[in-house]
C-alpha cells in the first residue's frame, strides 16, 4: 500500500466505460486476502466520484468475491463527500465487520442511477441473523447531505435490518442531517419506522421524496400500526423543515401511519413550525392537504404552496384555517379533477357569520390556477369574492371559475 499516493486529497474516476477495477495488488488477483496486512488506506482523501464506470466490478481486486464496492479492507477515515453514478454491477455499497469501517466525517452521499444497488451498508456475516441490539446500530455522525436516486431494485439502508419494506428504522441514525432527496426507490413502502420521535433527523431542512410507486407512509411509530393514537403526546415534530416536496406517490396513504383514519395529508399530530415551501404532486389517494385541527404553531410560516395532478383532492382545507396562512405568498394549484373550492366553508364561526367570509391571506401575491374543470371558487361561501388588488391572478382552462374583478 505504500506505492499508492498517501496524501491524495480527491479522486474522480468518470466516464470510463471499460474500467472495471481501480486498486489491484499484483499477483494477488487470485488468492484470498483476509488479512488487514493487504488492508487499502487512503489516509488524507476527502473526495471520491465514481460515475459513469458501466464495466465495474470491484474497488479492490483481491477481495473476497460479492458485488459490493467497498469492504472492510478498504478504508478512507476522513473521506466527506462521496457521489456514485451509473455503476450498473454493484448491488452493495459497504460490506464491513463493524461500523467503524465506515466513514465518520462523510458529510455528503449521493448514490444514483445504479439499477443494481439493493443494500447501502451490509455488516459481514450477519445477512441471516436477526439483530435488535444496539451495539450494530449504524450512525453517521457527520453526514448532512444524503441522496438515494434511481435504485430501482433498492430493497434496505442496512441489510441486516429486522424484515419489512422501509428505507430506515430505529438502527439507522443521521443527527445532524440536512438535506435528504429520496427518488425512483420503486421498492420502499415505508421511510421510516422507528421507536420513537427522538430518532428522526430533527436537523433535516430540506425533505424530498419523489417517484416512488409504492411509498404509503413516511413514519410509521414501530408496534403502533393497529393501536388508536389520538394523544398529542406522539405528534410528530420537524422543527427546523423549510421544504418538503411529495411527488410521484401513487399508493401514499398517509404521513404518519398510526394517524386516525382519514384521507387528508397532515393533521393535529403532524407538526411543521419552519415550513416555508410545500408542493404536492401526483400523490393520487389523498382527498385534502389539511384536516380541520391542527397544532398551533404548524404552517404559519407557509410562503408558497404547490399542488399538481391531485385528481381526489375536493378542497385544500376548511376556510377556519385561512386566518393561519398569514404568510402565504404564492399558490399554485394544477391539473387536480375534482377541486371543486379553494377552501370549504365550515358552517358559522361563533360570531355567527359565515366561516366562508374569512378574508384572503393577507400576503397573497399570486393565485395560479390551471387546468381545473370543476374549480368555481376560492371559498365555497359566499362563492363570488373580489380578489384583493395586490393578488395577480393567473387562470387557464378553469371553465367553471367564478370571481368578481379585484378590488
Amino acid at each position: 500500500m505504500i506505492q499508492l499516493p498517501c496524501q491524495l486529497g480527491s479522486l474522480d474516476i468518470v466516464d470510463c466505460a471499460n474500467v472495471e477495477v481501480i486498486i489491484s495488488i499484483r499477483g494477488k488477483e487470485k488468492e484470498a486476502t483476509a488479512s488487514n496486512n493487504d488492508a487499502i488506506k487512503f489516509p488524507a482523501l476527502k473526495y471520491l466520484t465514481l460515475v459513469g464506470l458501466r464495466n465495474f466490478k470491484k474497488f479492490y481486486s483481491p477481495l473476497m468475491e460479492g458485488q459490493y464496492l467497498f469492504n472492510h479492507q478498504v478504508s478512507f477515515p476522513v473521506l466527506g463527500y462521496l457521489s456514485i453514478q451509473r455503476l450498473t454491477d454493484i448491488i452493495k455499497i459497504w460490506e464491513v465487520e463493524s461500523m467503524i469501517q465506515l466513514p465518520s466525517q462523510l458529510r455528503l452521499l449521493e448514490i444514483r442511477d445504479c439499477a443494481n444497488v439493493e443494500v447501502i451498508i451490509s455488516i459481514r456475516g450477519k445477512e441471516k441473523g436477526a439483530i435488535a441490539s444496539n451495539n450494530d446500530a449504524i450512525k453517521f455522525p457527520a453526514l448532512g447531505n444524503l441522496t438515494l436516486e434511481g435504485l430501482p431494485n433498492f430493497k434496505k439502508f442496512y441489510s441486516p435490518l429486522m424484515e419489512g419494506q422501509y428505507l430506515f428504522n430505529h438502527q439507522v441514525s443521521f443527527p445532524v442531517l440536512t438535506y435528504l432527496i429520496i427518488c425512483g426507490l420503486t421498492n420502499i413502502i415505508k421511510i421510516w419506522e422507528v421507536e420513537s420521535m427522538i430518532q428522526l433527523p430533527s436537523q433535516l431542512l430540506s425533505l424530498s421524496i419523489r417517484d416512488c410507486a409504492n411509498v404509503e407512509v413516511i413514519i410509521s411509530i414501530r408496534g403502533k400500526e393497529k393501536e388508536a393514537t389520538a394523544s398529542n403526546n406522539v405528534a410528530i415534530k420537524f422543527l427546523a423543515l423549510g421544504y418538503l416536496s411529495l411527488e410521484g406517490l401513487p399508493n401514499f396513504k398517509k404521513f404518519y401511519s398510526p394517524l386516525m383514519e382519514g384521507q387528508y395529508l397532515f393533521n393535529h399530530q403532524v407538526e411543521f413550525p419552519c415550513l416555508l415551501q410545500l408542493t404536492i404532486s401526483a400523490v393520487t389517494n389523498i382527498e385534502e392537504i389539511w384536516s380541520d385541527t391542527l397544532p398551533v404553531n404548524s404552517f404559519g410560516q407557509l410562503i408558497r404552496v404547490e399542488l399538481r395532478d391531485c385528481n381526489k383532492i375536493t378542497s385544500l382545507a376548511s376556510s377556519k384555517l385561512v386566518a393561519r396562512f398569514q404568510r402565504l405568498q404564492y399558490l399554485n394549484i394544477t391539473q387536480c379533477d375534482s377541486l371543486q373550492v379553494v377552501f370549504r366553508a365550515e358552517g358559522r364561526n361563533k360570531a355567527g357569520t359565515n366561516a366562508g367570509e374569512f378574508m384572503f391571506p393577507p400576503q397573497l401575491r399570486e393565485l395560479k390556477i390551471e387546468d381545473l374543470p370543476n374549480l368555481e371558487s376560492f371559498f365555497s361561501e359566499p362563492p363570488l369574492l373580489q380578489l384583493p388588488s395586490t393578488v395577480t391572478l393567473i387562470e387557464e382552462n378553469c371553465p367553471k371559475w367564478r370571481h368578481l374583478p379585484n378590488c
